[in-house]
């Protein structure tokens, strides 16, 4: 029994000795790592705060305070930080990824969070309005629409709603047609619309097609 102790005990030591460095010695950072996309946060503000940390003590860090320090950042979801010693650390990013821009002031994510839009613009992203209905009703418009439209190939650009009326901007054609009614409206377009091609004259000017008529539409 007291030769297992001896024998264990010895175990302990070496591998003590042999870590020591790592755990009681200096360990200096020398590499930082960072991971995720950067499409809409400062990664340039991310990197010159990452190397603030170079040569720094690895066990010394405060690991919330440089996550906190990252996620400053409005679009940074999450920031993961983890050691590996002796001289590395792992940054892992996430961002959020804005679906629409709402009211022309906030843009909004999946799972419904807000950023101010302000100092944030950004292109070529789908834009809902709304005097009355919520986001989330108005994003579900977008979807029905999205299907329904999906059969043509046209992409919505801009959604907008203000009480009955319906303005639906795509990059060929800008609807106007009642909530009450879109998608039989709609549909009813497009069981026309390759004959509608053919009365019409090529050109890249966006057509306006106002489908408020009780019966048919009309074109401008």
């Amino acid at each position: 029994m007291k030769r297992t102790i001896i024998i264990f005990s010895l175990f302990l030591l070496f591998i003590g000795i042999y870590n020591y460095p790592i755990f009681f010695g200096k360990n200096p950072v020398k590499h930082i790592f960072k991971e995720g996309i950067f499409e809409y946060s400062n990664e340039s503000r991310i990197d010159g705060i990452l190397k603030e940390y170079i040569s720094k003590e690895i066990y010394q860090i405060d690991l919330r305070r440089l996550k906190n320090e990252i996620e400053e950042d409005l679009w940074i979801r999450n920031a993961q930080i983890i050691l590996n010693p002796p001289d590395e650390i792992i940054v892992k990013i996430s961002e959020f990824k804005p679906l629409f821009l709402w009211n022309n002031t906030s843009y909004v994510d999946e799972e419904g969070f807000f950023i101010e839009s302000g100092k944030h613009p950004i292109k070529n992203i789908l834009e809902i309005s709304s005097n009355q209905d919520d986001k989330v009703f108005m994003y579900d418009l977008y979807l029905n629409l999205k299907i329904i439209l999906s059969t043509i190939d046209i992409n919505i650009i801009k959604l907008s709603k203000d009480r009955e009326m319906i303005t639906i901007l795509t990059s060929k054609y800008r609807f106007f047609v009642r909530h009450s009614d879109y998608e039989s409206k709609m549909k009813e377009f497009l069981s026309v619309y390759e004959q509608f091609l053919l009365t019409q004259k090529s050109g890249k000017i966006r057509k306006n097609i106002d489908l408020r008529y009780p019966t048919g539409f009309a074109v401008q």
